[in-house]
């Protein structure tokens, strides 16, 4: 490690300075944002005073990037060092740190941003709250397990007064639950008490979302808490 970290420092010393380390390079990262995973470089860089704030041009700041790699001892480190929380990030649909480890379905993470007081009820561009974002989760490497333990978490942290907030389309937490298959959240969802009946802009109830996609195991969870069969959907209904 002491190998590597003179390596490194070769190559940021002309930047370690209180003026300098939160300099911008031409990708607009600064030198703390390329040390992100590496605790030894980033001490010695916020021991001279990189700001720990500081947004790129790409519209992030550290603790976002280090959210969305998984990077749970960076996080950690930042949160030490005063990373603000619910930072929106300025090109990716406004979303927080938050939301992209609830996306991505890391526990430690999410674990780590709620204990330091990080905001479940802040929505992004398009309308979601880090709850849609934990529940839409559906590319391939999604961990079920994760999943699930993340949607636990925020409805423990406050979530679940909240359970029922649509996003831009309409969309309720079980909406997105439904029509992606996840049993074991629309499960959690219902038993937190959310509303069956709820539309989406295209006038769709969870049922109707689990129906079009032909999920009986979802449909059955509905049937089973009471969802009407015969409920039509309507363009635009009223909220």
């Amino acid at each position: 490690m002491m190998v590597l970290a003179e390596r490194y420092l070769s190559t940021w010393r002309p930047c370690l300075s209180i003026y300098q380390t939160s300099l911008f390079l031409q990708d607009g990262r600064s030198p703390l944002d390329y040390a992100l995973g590496d605790s030894e470089i980033m001490q010695m860089l916020l021991d001279k005073g990189a700001d720990v704030n500081s947004i790129s041009k790409t519209g992030e700041t550290a603790l976002y990037r280090a959210s969305t790699e998984g990077l749970a001892v960076t996080v950690q480190m930042l949160l030490e060092c005063g990373a603000k929380l619910d930072v929106k990030h300025k090109l990716l649909q406004g979303e927080t740190a938050l939301h992209s480890a609830a996306f991505q379905s890391n526990v430690a993470i999410v674990q780590l941003l709620l204990a330091a007081g990080a905001n479940v009820h802040l929505k992004s561009q398009d309308g979601d709250t880090p709850l849609h974002s934990a529940v839409k989760a559906t590319h391939i490497y999604t961990d079920v397990q994760g999943q699930f333990a993340v949607v636990q978490l925020l409805l423990a942290k406050g979530a679940g007064a909240s359970v029922d907030v649509k996003n831009n389309t309409g969309e309720t937490p079980l909406h997105l639950a439904a029509s992606h298959g996840h049993g074991a959240v629309v499960e959690l969802l219902l038993a937190t008490g959310a509303d069956i009946t709820k539309k989406n802009k295209k006038g769709y109830t969870p049922m109707c979302c689990a129906a079009v996609r032909g999920l009986d195991n979802i449909v059955q969870l509905l049937l089973d808490t009471g969802a009407g069969v015969n409920v039509k959907a309507t363009l635009n209904p009223k909220p």
